[in-house]
């Protein structure tokens, strides 16, 4: 995971995240699996020290972590994402980086990649139709997906 992170890093902080306001990070999972939440949580910190100004080059106050689950408690874990991927207001040149961790699936007869909750499942298309929604004005919108079933080719 951490290798991954890494080359997403130096693909973008060279250019684009380098250069933006804000990077917008969430790192969403089941949050109510012991283990999965432990990790969302280690990722959320670790996505913020890769990019701060002791690794990637950013202010702090530029990074905004966004919690799904923690700002949207009424909603689903998989609704509360969607929503807190389109509540959104970002800026020209902003970035978002959306980093799921947890349980998934794949339906080879419909080809849908699913995102596991504890209360339900969520397509991991429609966190990519929340995030297009930013494609205007977000100079990269990125979703990194790391589940225990891998999409088949």
């Amino acid at each position: 995971m951490r290798g991954l992170l890494l080359g997403f890093m130096c693909l973008c902080s060279l250019e684009t995240v380098g250069y933006c306001q804000t990077l917008y990070l969430i790192a969403a999972g089941d949050v109510k699996d012991r283990g999965v939440g432990r990790v969302v949580a280690n990722t959320q910190e670790y996505l913020v020290d890769m990019f701060d100004s002791r690794y990637g080059g950013m202010p702090r106050e530029n990074i905004k972590v966004i919690y799904p689950s923690k700002d949207y408690p009424n909603s689903t874990s998989g609704k509360a994402l969607v929503i807190a991927i389109e509540r959104l207001v970002i800026n020209l040149g902003d970035s978002i980086l959306m980093f799921y961790v947890g349980h998934g699936g794949f339906d080879v007869g419909t080809r849908t990649h699913w995102l596991f909750f504890s209360d339900g499942k969520l397509a991991r298309s429609d966190v990519e139709i929340a995030l297009r929604r930013h494609r205007d004005k977000a100079s990269v919108c990125a979703l990194v997906t790391d589940t225990c079933t891998p999409v088949p080719r």
